[in-house]
């Protein structure tokens, strides 16, 4: 690790993922965020991408990401339009698009629209939360200092502002 080099962009997206997994019960094993990238193991790993509370998780990171810049990026339906159409696609909304795809028959693309902005709402007005969005930049900075974090210092520092499993009982379907 001589090269590593911090990125904020990454390192939130991870502590989006780190943080809101927690607040779902979900424990951290391991986080790495540089500029070559970033991940995040759990336990016990994350359901299939059907589960609501996993493609929160997902979506949580890209919306992490503009913490720093105080903005939040959307994709617009011609961008998840764009994105569906590429063969391979790898990534956070990728799997939650495609998960959602898979949900629903192609003519019914309006309820898979609505259903992915729905999941949308959820996660932006999760991470736009005061303890939240506080956990996910704590997070973040020790990232930007050390690069990676043990789940338990990761845990550690999140719950200082959140408490973990808190949303566990919640019905995200």
């Amino acid at each position: 690790m001589d090269d590593f080099i911090p990125s904020p962009r990454v390192s939130h997206h991870e502590a989006g993922h780190v943080v809101v997994g927690l607040l779902f019960g979900f424990i951290p094993d391991f986080v790495y965020a540089g500029s070559d990238g970033g991940v995040v193991y759990m336990q016990p790993p994350l359901p299939r991408a059907e589960d609501h509370s996993t493609l929160i998780i997902l979506l949580a990171g890209m919306f992490a990401e503009g913490i720093p810049e105080r903005c939040t990026f959307r994709p617009s339906d011609a961008d998840i339009e764009a994105r569906l159409s590429i063969e391979g696609q790898e990534g956070d909304l990728s799997r939650v698009l495609q998960s959602l795809v898979r949900r629903h028959p192609p003519e019914t693309d309006r309820a898979f629209l609505d259903e992915y902005r729905s999941l949308e709402v959820i996660t932006i007005e999760l991470v736009a939360r005061s303890d939240v969005r506080a956990a996910i930049r704590a997070v973040a900075a020790e990232l930007m200092r050390a690069g990676r974090l043990s789940g338990a210092a990761a845990a550690e520092i999140a719950t200082r502002y959140i408490v973990p499993g808190s949303l566990k009982m919640e019905n995200t379907q």
